[in-house]
């Protein structure tokens, strides 16, 4: 599990903050220290014989910096746990552990804003946006020229931004992640037919028995990729549910929302992940009898529904259709899937979580078989932080050959 989160640290903190990371990384210390190892020490050889004992390996001292932003991540979990969630959480900030780390994270955030207001103001101007914090710097520049002002870096609200979007893009995709692994190791079919069609795709890559390069990874069409993604995304339920204020009065289904009610809605229900309740047509709305009648039967078109699918079952193919030469293709519409919810008030990441996710899935299972574990090390538990995080994410890896 950690393993995968560090990793998953290191690309949040490489696209928010850029070039001006060199050194800071979570998973390059275990990597070199794993490395020069000379073996695993019998006592790991003697676990990794036992399927249900996973073995412990080593780790390298961790970086502070990692370290506090890792802690700050999971003193989450004591503030939505508690039934008075801002005090608790105004205790746990006064632990010196916890101050150290919000100071180290205020540091971080103050020297990569540095860093990058002199990438910005001494590049030329294709050159300007390589991450996150420069296109911040970029815009609070270009309209404080506009306000006529100075521009304003070192703000409580520019800091907070640039933390939560790394502290939300680390949490969701990290989660994503662990769940991917375990939900392709408990489904043994699926992980092969996506593995054969992978090879299928990348067909340079099998004839030079090499790992795919991103652009190869980035470019290539493979729509049983595409609905293999859109249905881990789907079943993770990394995000469970998606809160939102009415911003004036309205009605759903016949029932009246006055304006301000905070309505939840939730994914992991009926007609997400358990059948739907029935509904009468006469209280839908005119644009939703309008989409419903526009999909045709499934499987016959590129418009469609998963009605013919378990709900809950992880099933990739719920998101093809067949076009009217025979052809299968990825349909995003087919299935219902709101992990990055939609609107303005959407996921501003999903772009760049659904690259990211590409490149885990498609490197991770050239390489590598994920072996099924029993329920023991594959459970269906999790814990409610910020995200959805899984109890356990163990794998039992065999090596493929190139």
């Amino acid at each position: 599990m950690k393993d995968i989160s560090h990793c998953a640290l290191d690309a949040v903190l490489g696209f928010t903050f850029g070039p001006g990371l060199e050194g800071l990384s979570a998973t390059q210390p275990n990597v070199d220290f794993l490395s020069s190892l000379p073996s695993l020490s019998s006592d790991d050889s003697e676990e990794a014989a036992n399927d249900l004992k996973p073995v412990k390996l080593p780790h390298a001292p961790p970086n502070p910096v990692i370290e506090g932003l890792l802690k700050l991540s999971d003193s989450l979990e004591t503030a939505m746990k508690s039934l008075f969630p801002v005090l608790a959480h105004w205790f746990l900030r006064q632990r010196p552990a916890m101050k150290t780390a919000i100071q180290l994270k205020e540091d971080l955030i103050k020297c990569q804003i540095d860093l990058s207001t002199a990438r910005v103001q001494f590049s030329s101007e294709k050159h300007v946006v390589r991450c996150a914090v420069d296109e911040m710097v970029r815009r609070e520049i270009s309209q404080a020229a506009k306000e006529q002002r100075p521009p304003a870096f070192h703000t409580r609200l520019f800091y907070d931004e640039l933390y939560g979007f790394t502290l939300g893009g680390h949490e969701s995709t990290s989660n994503s992640n662990q769940w991917a692994v375990k939900t392709l190791a408990r489904h043994q079919p699926q992980q092969a037919k996506l593995r054969s069609s992978l090879r299928e795709a990348l067909p340079a890559a099998v004839v030079e028995k090499r790992v795919p390069t991103s652009q190869e990874i980035m470019q290539m069409r493979c729509p049983y990729l595409e609905a293999s993604i859109e249905e881990l995304f789907r079943v993770s339920l990394t995000a469970p549910m998606c809160v939102r204020s009415a911003t004036q009065d309205t009605q759903m289904l016949g029932c009246h929302i006055p304006k301000g009610t905070v309505v939840f809605q939730v994914w992991n229900q009926a007609g997400y992940t358990q059948p739907g309740f029935p509904v009468d047509e006469a209280l839908r709305t005119q644009s939703a009898r309008a989409a419903a009648a526009n999909k045709g039967p499934v499987g016959t078109s590129s418009v469609g529904d998963d009605t013919r699918f378990d709900t809950a079952a992880y099933v990739p193919e719920r998101w093809l259709v067949k076009t009217d030469d025979g052809r299968e293709v990825f349909d995003a519409t087919r299935g219902r899937n709101m992990i990055f919810s939609m609107g303005p008030r959407g996921c501003y990441g999903r772009k760049l979580a659904y690259v990211q996710f590409r490149m885990l899935v498609v490197l991770v299972l050239w390489s590598f078989q994920l072996e099924e574990l029993p329920y023991e090390l594959n459970t269906t538990g999790a814990y409610d932080k910020l995200t959805r995080e899984p109890h356990d994410c163990y794998v039992k890896l065999t090596a493929l050959p190139l």
